[in-house]
């Protein structure tokens, strides 16, 4: 079944793909979704990705060319986590470092239970081969409590922490309070330091 979000599609290839377990195989990723669960280290948090065999083709995002800098065209273009992680996660060691960090923060993110719309800018989702870090706005629910979220998921709420110890720019804001609503807050995130606008992502779920 295609996904409700999705836009232009295209068959992939067997992608090969080591998880945070140590399996190995070729598959291709359709989508995934984080869970609670418990693992060889105990209770956690896992990514659970949902596969075909390989051989079989699979339904995943057309992304657009980017720009003469680098960008995404201007716009929200929304992918799976699958999706975004094989587009910007692969190439260079410190690309897949930093692809590692967001795939961290939308686990932890997703664990709070009031996630909203989870939006990526920034170095990572452009044509730089070398990304500093990370850059991610959350919308949360009006139902979020900061002072309510357990404490192993806290330094995904606060900007400093995020930064010193996930390696990630993190800012967030509930629904409500979000400035000119949450498009025009989340459409924010496109203008560039020098005025222009380039493309963001929006990672989705169909979990």
């Amino acid at each position: 079944m295609q996904p409700a979000h999705s836009t232009q599609r295209e068959l992939c290839r067997p992608l090969e793909r080591a998880g945070a377990n140590g399996l190995r195989g070729a598959h291709c990723a359709l989508d995934s979704a984080v869970r609670p669960g418990y693992g060889k280290q105990g209770p956690g948090i896992f990514a659970v990705v949902r596969t075909v065999p390989p051989g079989q083709a699979c339904l995943m995002k057309a992304w657009p060319i980017f720009d003469a800098t680098g960008d995404l065209p201007p716009g929200i273009h929304a992918a799976t986590l699958a999706e975004v992680l094989a587009k910007f996660g692969s190439g260079t060691p410190q690309r897949q470092r930093v692809a590692r960090r967001l795939e961290h923060i939308y686990a932890l993110a997703k664990a709070s239970g009031h996630l909203a719309r989870f939006i990526v800018f920034g170095s990572l989702v452009t044509a730089k081969a070398e990304p500093n870090d990370v850059d991610i706005f959350l919308l949360m629910e009006d139902s979020f409590d900061v002072s309510q979220v357990r404490h192993r998921i806290l330094a995904a709420f606060d900007h400093t922490a995020a930064q010193n110890f996930l390696g990630a720019s993190v800012f967030w804001v509930r629904r409500a309070a979000a400035l000119g609503g949450e498009q025009g807050a989340i459409e924010h995130w496109q203008v560039t330091r020098a005025g222009g606008q380039r493309g963001i992502v929006e990672v989705i779920s169909h979990d």
